[in-house]
């Protein structure tokens, strides 16, 4: 296992910085994730890593080893491409002995690894087949399979499922995770679905037009994100903006055009009455009621209309209109194993608790 560092790495493309000054650290035997829309540089920052291209400024280290000038071939590590890049004149042995051949390893040592790998992605049954005989599932299974088979120190994924059906993508997911849980080599995973990353990832960097933006695990970019950006990417997210009323002890009262919203705040949040902030409520979190005619006193609570529900069958999505000073506001709310049936034109109330309010810090609700 071996540790990944970047240091301020840079690439410009021209006048683009694909990837503008990145700082991360891979831990060794880490399941790393790297997520962000398409165009944000996440494939680039894994080329970088690979070899495939070298950093413009900063520095990249396995381990004790600098990595800038040394090429691709000497740095074992292996990548994971989105198409597979499997030989299609080649059986399924003959693609996952390829690197082992070129490393000029003898034919014995070659079998038994061809073998090992095959059997931990559960391909032997297969190795004389060819590509084009296999489901996209098991191509890349035997695209692991060659990966894995030159013993790298560093494994590189680059969106992998992708080409996947959902169902399938599932499945291998756990077959990942499996796969990982017991090799535990150092994998870096570029993504844009924040699902798999959340599903998968020990943590996760999330990019935004070449820069990292946090890093984090699973839970903390999801219940803790930093920005605006980061909450509405991870997950979906009822962004709201309001000013700070009151600050007391861990508790903060925001006033903003919909409700009075009560949230946590911990002392790293440096909060001031009168300042202008932004909250996150994840669909989830809310809580729809039909008693419209009830009274609404108490913050975290709101009168809307349903104005689209579609139905997914252990869970339904509610697109809601919330009426304010200036003009009407949408927000979903999330209801899992619904019983009760919420139609379309349905009058509702919405509610929160405190706990579920994620405080975005100041001065970056806008980023």
């Amino acid at each position: 296992m071996v540790e990944v560092k970047l240091i301020n790495v840079t690439k410009m493309f021209g006048d683009v910085a694909a990837v503008d000054k990145v700082s991360i650290t891979v831990a060794p035997g880490e399941l790393f994730f790297v997520l962000g829309p398409s165009g944000c540089g996440k494939t680039t920052l894994l080329r970088l890593i690979a070899g495939f291209i070298n950093p413009d400024e900063g520095e990249i280290w396995f381990g004790d080893r600098l990595m800038n000038e040394i090429p691709a071939h000497k740095r074992n590590a292996a990548m994971v491409f989105q198409n597979y890049a499997l030989f299609p004149h080649m059986t399924v042995f003959e693609n996952v002995a390829y690197g082992l051949r070129l490393r000029k390893l003898g034919k014995r040592e070659i079998a038994e690894r061809v073998e090992r790998c095959l059997e931990l992605v559960r391909m032997s049954d297969a190795k004389w087949r060819y590509p084009g005989q296999l489901s996209g599932g098991q191509q890349q299974r035997v695209a692991l399979a060659r990966a894995l088979a030159v013993q790298p120190d560093v494994l590189l994924l680059d969106e992998p499922l992708s080409n996947l059906d959902a169902q399938l993508r599932k499945e291998m997911r756990h077959e990942l995770k499996r796969i990982h849980s017991q090799l535990r080599i150092t994998t870096i995973y570029v993504t844009h679905d924040q699902k798999e990353a959340l599903a998968m990832a020990d943590r996760i960097a999330v990019m935004r037009s070449g820069r990292v933006v946090q890093v984090g695990t699973p839970y903390e970019l999801y219940r803790k994100p930093s920005s605006k950006y980061v909450a509405e990417f991870i997950g979906d997210a009822n962004v709201i903006e309001g000013v700070v009323q009151k600050v007391k002890g861990d508790r903060a009262l925001l006033i903003t055009p919909l409700c009075a919203i009560e949230c946590h705040c911990d002392a790293a949040t440096d909060l001031i009455e009168g300042m202008r902030t932004a909250v996150a409520i994840r669909p989830e979190a809310v809580q729809v009621a039909l008693a419209f005619d009830a009274d609404i006193h108490a913050a975290n609570e709101m009168r809307a209309k349903v104005i689209d529900v579609t139905y997914m069958g252990d869970e339904e999505l509610l697109e809601l209109s919330v009426k304010q000073a200036y003009g009407e506001w949408r927000m979903r709310a999330l209801r899992t194993n619904p019983h009760e049936r919420v139609l379309v034109g349905d009058e509702v109330i919405l509610k929160f608790d405190p706990s579920d309010v994620i405080l975005i810090p100041p001065n970056e609700h806008d980023e």
